[in-house]
């Protein structure tokens, strides 16, 4: 006998995710500040010595270049805010690696969506296939605390859509000063 209760299958992992999507995997990036270990590479960024690319780094690179020869492309778009953060502007100032590993890189200036109250704008998140949302979740401080993956990304898409149109390519971007 069945109960009439159908069971749900188990959403993917993140790591699932990034293993098996199929046409694109997108991030909205927003924190002006992400507290996740790289306070060296700032510190070797801002007195000119070179950044050593992390085993992490190398690795995501490496994912990126074979999604994109494969016709899955990585890309994000991340949103700067005003005063422009330390951070900010080297995390910007360094994309140019991820540009070369094969990830299309636009740039949202916080100025172009003052006044839209849509959540959304605060919340970072991988988005893929339009079928899975990894929502990241981060304290105050920009320490990461792990995500949660959701299958309902409607909101997710159409926002995806609104930010990718209201931003620009990497290249055509220029910084505010610190």
């Amino acid at each position: 006998m069945t109960s009439g209760w159908s069971q749900r299958p188990a959403l993917p992992s993140i790591d699932e995710l990034f293993e098996g999507y199929r046409s694109y995997a997108w991030r909205q990036e927003t924190l002006d500040v992400f507290n996740v270990g790289e306070d060296q590479k700032i510190t070797d960024w801002l007195v000119g010595r070179p950044v050593e690319e992390s085993p992490r780094s190398a690795e995501w690179h490496a994912m990126t270049r074979a999604g994109r020869e494969q016709g899955r492309p990585v890309s994000r778009v991340r949103l700067v805010g005003h005063p422009v953060t330390l951070y900010t502007a080297w995390e910007v100032q360094t994309y140019s690696e991820n540009i070369a590993a094969g990830e299309e890189v636009r740039i949202l200036d916080r100025d172009k969506i003052t006044g839209d109250l849509n959540p959304l704008w605060n919340v970072d998140y991988w988005l893929f296939d339009d079928q899975f949302v990894w929502i990241m979740l981060y304290d105050r401080s920009g320490g990461f605390h792990g995500g949660t993956v959701s299958d309902d990304v409607a909101r997710f898409v159409e926002h995806r859509q609104r930010a990718i149109e209201l931003s620009v390519p990497h290249g055509e971007y220029v910084l505010p000063a610190l």
